[in-house]
């Protein structure tokens, strides 16, 4: 990769500098981490975040390459839809046993975020036929949004309708599995803690 000052900067060092960077945010989010752990994560971030810029833009134009926008974990970047998943796996890691498969929708932050999942198999199909991921990110980014607005919009385990509950349980492990799923296509790893 060459930068602007017409420097070339091979691949191992751009991954060993992702992965230092993302160690960085790890200690300042989790003191607490264990060395393997962080190192495991770091990796994940920082290799998926370096996989996922280059794939997110379209390869009709410039990639741009932001350190600052590819380690953002509010929005734009692999890390962001990496915690989403994490955030949604550890929300159901508190459920115990299993929830029931009958989704009611009480919201429409509820309607519009199961109307995005049902989209996922055209946005596959669209990305292989005009070999574009960037449409496979560009859906991720949106869907990961959408599960964001929904999380901080209503109650998820705290929600006394255990019908409801158990509906929000299903919306989510849902988004779960289709993040799981996108960024597997897009050869980006997840993590259940980050």
């Amino acid at each position: 990769m060459s930068t602007r000052k017409g420097s070339v900067v091979e691949l191992k060092e751009l991954i060993n500098q992702s992965v230092a960077m993302a160690k960085e945010l790890i200690l300042e989010k989790d003191k607490d981490i264990s060395e393997k752990e962080l190192a495991k994560t770091a990796e994940i971030i920082g290799v998926g975040s370096i996989i996922y810029n280059d794939l997110r833009q379209s390869k009709e134009k410039n990639i741009s390459f932001d350190w600052k926008k590819m380690l953002n974990f509010s929005g734009g970047s692999a890390v962001y839809l990496q915690y989403t998943y994490a955030r949604i796996k550890s929300i159901l890691k508190k459920v115990p046993g299993e929830v029931s498969d009958k989704p009611i929708f009480k919201n429409e932050d509820e309607f519009n975020l199961a109307k995005k999942i049902i989209f996922f198999p055209h946005v596959v199909l669209e990305a292989q036929r005009h070999d574009s991921p960037h449409l496979i990110a560009t859906y991720m980014e949106e869907l990961a949004q959408l599960f964001n607005s929904f999380y901080n919009s209503v109650q998820i385990l705290g929600t006394e309708d255990e019908e409801l509950k158990n509906s929000r349980l299903i919306l989510i492990a849902s988004v779960a599995t289709v993040i799981k799923n996108g960024l597997t296509l897009l050869n980006i790893k997840t993590s259940d803690k980050i």
